[in-house]
């Protein structure tokens, strides 16, 4: 009797922890695989430069801070990445430090990093290599991960061998 009402008991928490995340999976293994996939999403459309693609994965009130404290709303990133410099030869890799659940949200603390190399005005084709640490902050609506803020910590980019940016976050920010 006592199994049967811890099943019941784990089975009613289980699905209270959905109904907060609106669907989304709240376990461990479950957010990772969900949130992998999404990030995957993210890196297609920002390689594509494809901003609608990138618009469906964003939450209404997105949000991007960089380590000087700039924050740009989605209208603007999107902006950014369909007016950038075209990436030529890029690859692109993120890692999950840490994933945690806060209320609806999960939280992500990531490392990644980018090496692309991007045609200059002067027909010059600059090697970047950047790393940098960041947090974002993913809702779920409607059983599906929506990111809605990233917040970098720390970004070191190198264009051809020469360090041209190494920002840490200040901590009181």
């Amino acid at each position: 009797m006592k199994l049967v009402a811890g099943l019941l008991i784990g089975l009613v928490v289980s699905g209270a922890a959905r109904a907060e995340t609106g669907g989304c999976a709240t376990d461990d293994a479950g957010m990772r695989r969900d949130l992998q996939a999404r990030y995957e999403a993210v890196t297609a459309t920002s390689v594509a430069r494809d901003s609608g693609g990138m618009r469906a994965l964003l939450a209404p009130d997105y949000q991007n801070e960089d380590t000087n404290g700039r924050v740009l709303d989605a209208a603007a990133m999107l902006r950014l990445m369909s007016t950038g410099p075209v990436d030529i030869d890029s690859t692109r890799k993120a890692t999950f430090d840490a994933i945690k659940l806060d209320g609806g949200a999960a939280i992500v603390e990531l490392s990644y990093e980018v090496s692309t190399t991007r045609a200059e005005p002067d027909g010059h084709r600059a090697r970047f290599e950047i790393a940098a640490r960041a947090t974002d902050r993913w809702v779920c609506t409607d059983a599906a991960w929506y990111w809605q803020r990233r917040t970098v910590h720390q970004m070191r980019v190198v264009r051809d061998g020469t360090l041209i940016q190494d920002k840490v976050r200040d901590p009181a920010r």
